[in-house]
Parts: C-alpha cells; structure tokens; sequence
C-alpha cells in the first residue's frame, strides 16, 4: 500500500520541529503543539534510530537441505586424525569406506605442529582425492603452545603443510557437537567450533583446495554415514558448511534476525550496577563508554592492560565523570585469570555489583594462514577467545544481566585478504552447553569504528549515532547472534550463504531449492573437481576474461584458480559479486 502523503508530512514537520506546520495539520492552538513537540519528536527519533539499527542486523540460521541426493565415493581420501582419539578417526574411516572411498590414514601427534614436519610426512601421499580431518576433537592443550587446543593447532599446521606439499585436493573438517542447528540441538564441544573459525579463513584465503566444514551427529550411523558421503562428493552443490543430524542434513545462512530476536519486543535495554568494559583503551571501548553513559550507566570499569596510563584513558574518565556516571580505569590483562579474580574481588568488596560485561578487548596481527607462525596465531586468539573463556568462567552469573562479546564481521562469516583473527572464533564460546541462567550475546561489527576513512583516522562523527550502542536492541533476543553496521571493505567470502538480505548480496535465497547438474553426477561436475565459482548476474563479456584471470591470481596468492582463467569456467548462476551491506 502507497504511503499517505499526510502522514508523510506530518512526520516530516515533526523531525524538524515545525511547530506552524503542525498546528495548521492538526487544527490547534500552537502553545498546545510546543507543550507534546519535544517529546514527540525524541520518540520518533528514537523509534527512526531503532528501526535503522534493526536493518543493520543479521543472525545465523541453519536450514534444512530437503532431499539428500546419493552419491558414493570413489578414488583415495586421506583420513588425518590425531594421536589418542582413534575412535573418532576409526568411526570416520569405517563411514567413508562404507561408501566406496579407498582410505588412508594419518595420525598426528604434538611434532606435527611443525609445518615442516607434517609437510614431510604428507610429501609421499600420491593421488588423492579428497583429504578428510578428524583433528577436532583433539580439544587438550598444546604442548608448545598451551594457549591453543591440540586439535586448532594441528588443523593449522595441516593447511600450511598440504599448500607446502603442493596438495590441493578438497580439505574437509570434521566437528560434533560444534553447532546447534535449533533449540534442541545443544553445543557440546565448544572447543572444536575453534576448527570452524579455521576453516572459514582457509575457504577464503585457500578456494581452490577448499572442500568444507561438517558437524557431525553424536552417532555416525549408517544413514548418518550416507549424508557425508554426498556432501563429500559434491552431491550438495557449493554447500560447505554443513550439519549432519538424524533428522537430515542442514545449511548455515546468515539471515536478517527480526527485532527482539524473533522472541517478542525487545526489552528497553538500561545497564545496571557496574558495567565491565575490557579493551578499555582501544577503538571501540570509548564510544561505547559514552553510549553506556547515556543509557544511565551507574558505574563503569574500563579494563586494559595499561589503565590509566594509556593515551587519552585519563581523558574519557574524566569526559565520563562530568556527563553523571562515576568511571574507573584499571591495569588488568583479561586473559590474566588471577588477575580478573582479583579485580572482581575488589569490585565486590567495595559494594559494586557487575551486572553488564562487554567485551571488545582484541589483538589484530596482519597475517595469512600460509604465513602466520603459531606463536602468532596463539597470540591473537588469546586475546579475544581466552578472555571471553576467563570471562564466562569468573563471573557471578546469578547477578549477571548480560555478557556481551565483540567481534568484527569475521565473526560471521570469516576473514580473509591477511587478515588472522580471534574475532571468528569467538561466536562460537558465546554458546556454552547448558544450563546457565543467562547466555552470552556475540555481535559482529560488519565495519569499524576505527578504521581509517578517505585517507584520512576515522571520526567519531563519521558513524552513525545508533551504531555503538547496536547491542541494546540485540541484549533483548536470547543466543542472537546479530551482526549489526555497514560492511565497507567490499570483500566477503564467495561461498558466504546469506538468505533475507538485499538482492545483491544473495547467493542462495531459503525459498529456491538447492539446484543439481542437470548431467547427473560425474567426475567433472561437482564444484569440488572443478573448484568453479558460482555466480547469478551476466558477466560483461569484454571484462570477463580479464577479472578471472585476476580474480584467481589474487585468490591463489598468484597461481590462478584451476578452471577460472579459461572462457566458460564461470557460470553464471545467482549474483555473487563484490557488495557491502545497505
């Protein structure tokens, strides 16, 4: 239905505070227009900025595929499990030669974490097929870095070590009990969904030797056993992270999440008591302290490694301090667990309840799987994740409102272009196995407050108003997961599966079945043989040789992607270019 131009003007007038128009529209006496305007106008703001955000936000949910095409397997897959977790791996290898497959095992143990060592092992594998990991459940800590899950770091090891070995056949991992595809389905193993993070930065640094991310039910059966088969096969189409259940086979999409989450209205969001906030220096932390500020916070605590000491803490205290809310800075290390023992201790003695915890504290080292080391690599998930984990595992949550947890977009749906994050990561320890009176909120910032922008540091002013405080609207849905803000950087992965959102960014509505080769199944034809893009709109045909020349040299660090620097290896599909969130 047409929009009422009346109301449009009478909305308008508002905004703007008009109060001659307004009198005039509604036939009264202009001292009784002043006396209702200001509030008037405040709640139609406010209910502006509420909708504005709510269009920033996306949720992942888990959609059933349908029909589960058959499809055996055939040729040598490489079967590599860890040290100790044999009944994982012989479940697995009894699964896929119970489909066809010619399996050979690998079992690796902590020396294997050393790239070099593993990819001397994997030199002598000859003609595979596929290479399938079962490192996962592997979840004890590493010897030499004890910061990481074994199974994290020897999945690490093993990207870099089948590109050292010049191996590029389809990688697939294998988690249980990492996902949950609905309210009875529960997260058991938190740790192993590390692996995901992986496995989603290996898709887009490493598409042309990239299979996907399987989680597995708590019973391989039979049936089970089938489902893996086919998606093994590429008898899914370009569907890489999956979810085996009894029930069927279901498909990670990151749709828009409705307001309140889907459960009811969001409840008006005002912190409580104290409010933690860690990376209490960094980029973020000030313009949320603000934010918090304005919602009525009592009492904020921003926590960072130097405190006070850091460049322009001393000044946000004080900024805090003169706008009403009693601000603290504290020196305290948020992966030091005694010393957030500590801190908690003290705040507690002192009479302040924490009843809000945001987290936004986060290390980002430039580097690409191929080249990260592990010292590295344990670095930047020590900041986000084992802070998160000291967190949840500290915190009185009997008192506790809300935990709330920041990452960027790779939160969502991973990080490529060099850039190694704990940030993907972290959703997934948002979600511990129940019970637990409150569940922690994950928000994915698609965009940073900081970045630079046109050339020049980022401004406050550049950001929408609405956008530090995106996580009181998304406090009010139980384990949301929202990914609110604009994306700017261009790039996404080009398997990211997202349902409700603006055309330009669908790769694969809900509402369109899962397309199959018309051929049938063949050698040639799974996108797992060809490693093809997908893509929906018409390619210019004067340009299209040209930007898939590029486009695989880029995304191969150099080597073109095999199939996509030919004419016809790119067929047009649905629309999967370069775009940005509205």
């Amino acid at each position: 239905m047409a929009a009422d131009p009346a109301d449009a003007e009478f909305w308008a007038a508002v905004e703007q505070e008009d109060v001659s128009a307004l009198t005039s529209a509604l036939g009264t006496d202009e001292n009784s227009v002043a006396a209702v305007l200001p509030a008037l106008s405040s709640w139609r703001r406010s209910r502006k900025d509420r909708s504005t955000v709510d269009s920033w936000r996306y949720r992942v949910s888990w959609s059933p595929v349908g029909t589960v095409p058959q499809r055996s397997l055939s040729g040598t897959w490489l079967l590599v499990g860890a040290e100790g977790h044999d009944h994982d791996t012989d479940e697995v290898a009894d699964a896929l030669s119970g489909q066809g497959a010619a399996v050979t095992r690998l079992v690796l143990d902590g020396t294997c974490v050393d790239r070099a060592v593993l990819a001397e092992r994997l030199a002598g594998a000859g003609e595979i097929t596929g290479v399938v990991s079962t490192l996962a459940p592997a979840e004890e800590p590493d010897e030499r870095t004890p910061v990481l899950p074994l199974g994290l770091a020897l999945t690490v090891s093993l990207v870099q070590a089948l590109g050292d070995a010049g191996i590029e056949a389809p990688l697939w991992f294998l988690t249980r009990g990492a996902v949950s595809t609905g309210r009875s389905d529960e997260i058991t193993s938190p740790t192993q969904a590390l692996v995901t993070g992986v496995g989603w930065t290996t898709a887009l640094e490493h598409p042309q030797r990239w299979g996907g991310v399987v989680d597995l039910p708590r019973e391989l059966d039979q049936r089970a056993a089938g489902r893996l088969a086919s998606a093994l096969s590429g008898a899914l189409g370009d569907e890489d992270q999956l979810a085996v259940r009894a029930s069927g086979v279901f498909t990670r999409r990151i749709v828009r999440a409705a307001a309140g989450g889907g459960q009811g209205p969001a409840r008006d969001w005002t912190p409580r008591g104290t409010t933690l906030l860690t990376g209490g220096s960094g980029t973020l932390a000030p313009h949320l302290a603000r934010w918090l500020a304005g919602r009525g916070a009592e009492h904020l605590v921003l926590m960072s490694r130097r405190g006070a000491d850091a460049p322009g803490v001393a000044e946000l205290v004080a900024e805090l301090t003169a706008s009403g809310t009693q601000a603290t800075a504290v020196a305290c290390d948020v992966t030091d667990r005694d010393a957030v023992a500590a801190l908690l201790a003290q705040l507690k003695a002192e009479g302040r309840t924490v009843r809000t915890v945001v987290h936004t504290a986060a290390l980002i080292e430039l580097y690409s799987l191929a080249e990260t080391t592990m010292d590295a690599f344990s670095r930047v998930l020590d900041a986000k994740v084992t802070g998160a984990r000291v967190l949840d595992e500290l915190l009185d949550h009997e008192d506790l409102d809300d935990l709330i947890l920041y990452s960027s977009t790779a939160g969502m749906w991973g990080s490529g272009a060099r850039r190694l994050r704990g940030r993907q990561r972290l959703p997934r320890g948002a979600r511990r196995p129940p019970p637990r009176p409150r569940p922690a909120r994950h928000l994915a910032l698609l965009g940073h407050l900081g970045r630079r922008h046109q050339g020049r540091p980022r401004r406050p002013a550049d950001d929408p108003p609405q956008r530090p405080g995106v996580h009181g609207p998304a406090a009010g849905a139980e384990r949301t997961e929202a990914g609110p803000g604009r994306r700017r950087d261009g790039r996404r992965g080009r398997r990211r599966r997202l349902g409700d959102v603006p055309p330009r960014l669908h790769l694969q509505p809900p509402h369109q079945p899962l397309r199959r080769d018309p051929r049938g199944p063949g050698p040639d034809r799974g996108r797992r043989a060809e490693h093809r893009h997908r893509g929906g709109g018409r390619v210019h045909r004067p340009a299209a040789g040209p930007v898939r020349r590029r486009a695989g040299a880029a995304g191969a660090g150099g080597r073109p992607h095999r199939g996509h620097g030919r004419a016809g290896a790119f067929v047009p599909r649905r629309p999967a270019g370069p775009a940005c969130l509205p």
